[in-house]
Order: C-alpha cells, then sequence, then structure tokens
C-alpha cells in the first residue's frame, strides 16, 4: 500500500488565499468581529464605586449609642449576634 502526501504548496489553496487577503489588511464579508471600547463603562463603575465607599464611611462614622453597642457585644460573647441575610441583600441594593 502506498500512501501520497499533497505537495505544501496546493494543499490548502483557501486557506492560503484568505491568510494572503487578511494580510492586505482586507476580510470577507461577514468574516469580521468587532470589538468596541468605551470610557462610559470605566467612569459609571468608577462613580459606582465612589458612591458606595461614601456610603459605608457614612455608616462607619454614624454615632452609636454605648448602650447599643454594648447589646452587640454581649450578643457576640454569647453567640447569638447575627445579620439577616435581607438586610444585608437591601443594604448593598438600596444604595
Amino acid at each position: 500500500m502506498k500512501v501520497s502526501f499533497p505537495s505544501a504548496p496546493g494543499m490548502y489553496p483557501k486557506s492560503r488565499a484568505a491568510r494572503a487577503e487578511a494580510a492586505k489588511g482586507g476580510f470577507a464579508a461577514g468574516k469580521t468581529d468587532v470589538a468596541e471600547f468605551s470610557r462610559g463603562s470605566g467612569a459609571a463603575l468608577d462613580k459606582s464605586l465612589l458612591g458606595a465607599k461614601a456610603s459605608i464611611q457614612s455608616e462607619i462614622y454614624a454615632p452609636t449609642s454605648a448602650s447599643r453597642i454594648a447589646e452587640i457585644k454581649q450578643a457576640v460573647k454569647d453567640g447569638s449576634y447575627h445579620v439577616p441575610t435581607r438586610d444585608i441583600v437591601n443594604a448593598l441594593l438600596n444604595d
């Protein structure tokens, strides 16, 4: 049994033609990808992050009564302190 391999120059004529066309800067119709970049999405993200930061800082620096702090400390010591998931989700989504 004899196996013949095709010659390299004529092996993939369509692929070679497509590569040659792409190297020239032209592409066949419908065969291109498009990527678009804009600064708007990054600016919106920065604004959102700054808003979240301000909200967190206002919560951190808000005055808390000494009695409330004592209640929380005792609950942590007893192992009964928890924050409901609904409250966490609402705090994240409302701001």
